[in-house]
């Protein structure tokens, strides 16, 4: 049985390491987020000024210094598109990471659940063999006891 108490601490040892693993991983998911949702923003206010752009100059109601200055915006917005990308693809690869790590620690967590059934149930078995045993043992000192009466 102290065993088995030994397997309970190492499962639970393994059981905080999971969660720190959960923690890690909806930190880095939140992180990913806010980081993809600034590049989307930053996607669709482009996508939005172009097209404001677009219909200024279909409609001709466009002058150049107004041309210029959605030029230069675009052109600011496109920088910090390709800035955050990379920032983007490094938070995905870090939640990937810590996705994993946590996926492997939860199979920890597993394989000592599995021991510590395994390990319960042979000593529940050799409980009962001794049972068994005993109870034979009795029977055998009750079956002598009334032979020799």
């Amino acid at each position: 049985m102290a065993s088995i108490q030994a397997f309970h601490k190492i499962r639970d040892v393994h059981e905080n390491d999971k969660l720190a693993a959960q923690k890690t991983y909806q930190q880095a998911v939140k992180n990913f987020e806010e980081i993809a949702e600034q590049l989307y923003l930053g996607l669709k206010k482009k996508e939005e000024t172009e097209e404001q752009l677009h219909e200024k100059i279909t409609g001709g109601t466009l002058t150049a210094h107004h041309f210029a200055q959605m030029q230069h915006y675009i052109t600011r917005l496109d920088q910090q598109i390709m800035q955050l990308q990379p920032e983007v693809n490094q938070a995905r690869n870090y939640m990937e990471k810590c996705r994993r790590k946590m996926t492997e620690a939860h199979v920890e967590v597993k394989k000592f659940d599995k021991l510590i059934d395994r390990k319960l149930k042979q000593w529940q078995d050799s409980q009962k063999e001794i049972e068994k045993k005993q109870m034979d043992e009795l029977s055998l000192q009750q079956f002598l006891l009334e032979r020799n009466r």
